[in-house]
């Protein structure tokens, strides 16, 4: 299910995709036991480490290597 979304959104997960849930039932974990996963700093540890996590192909990734080979 992670792999059909991340095709869907155009993105690349860069780390394991069976670690990436775990990765982050982990840090919300942390939160709930630390009494802050309603806190802004840690839903912005969060984001963080999500975006750190996945990268977006560039914009019209397919033109610019179809460019390049002619």
């Amino acid at each position: 299910m992670l792999q059909a979304l991340a095709d869907w959104a155009d993105c690349t997960l860069l780390i394991d995709m069976r670690r990436f849930p775990r990765m982050i039932h982990t840090l919300w974990l942390g939160g709930v036991v630390q009494d802050n996963e309603a806190s802004d700093d840690f839903r912005e540890t969060l984001a963080t480490t999500c975006r750190a996590a996945i990268r977006h192909a560039p914009p019209n990734s397919g033109d610019s290597a179809s460019v390049q080979a002619s």
